[in-house]
């Protein structure tokens, strides 16, 4: 218990290297001017990161250009209302929230204006609830096909 309050008071006071290396002497002497030519490195590194990360945020979210755009009713975990027709949740149904994130069927109530894409069986497979930005734009023209 002593030996930590030393510690604790040496690395609090002045003079702390001098108690720290009597004390402990495999503790680095970290003190001088050894790790300010790194600042300006490690400061730029992470601007570039926060910005990448900014640019990334304002990306378009990569909805496929066949995912319908309707309104849906979240009402129990593995049903939902489409128009007038009621639909079933495949099993591995990913449904993703206005900000990207997936989120569990269970978590969701209420009625959304989504994009889904709905697999062989008729069963809604992938769900993305939209943004009112999102809802308001155009819908992107399907490729024709040959």
């Amino acid at each position: 218990m002593e030996r930590l309050i030393y510690k604790a008071f040496a690395l609090t006071s002045p003079g702390r290297w001098t108690i720290i290396g009597a004390l402990f002497p495999t503790v680095p002497d970290l003190s001088g001017p050894s790790l300010r030519p790194h600042f300006l490195s490690v400061l730029l590194a992470g601007l570039s990161g926060l910005a990448s990360s900014v640019a990334f945020a304002a990306l378009p979210r990569p909805i496929p250009d066949d995912a319908a755009r309707v309104k849906m009713t979240f009402s129990s975990a593995s049903v939902v209302q489409v128009k007038d027709a009621t639909l079933q949740l495949s099993p591995g149904a990913q449904i993703r929230d206005t900000h990207n994130r997936i989120v569990l069927p269970s978590h969701v109530s209420g009625e959304y204006v989504v994009r889904m894409l709905v697999d062989r069986n008729g069963q809604v497979h992938r769900v993305w609830i939209l943004t009112p930005e999102e809802a308001a734009a155009p819908m992107p023209k399907a490729p024709s096909r040959p």
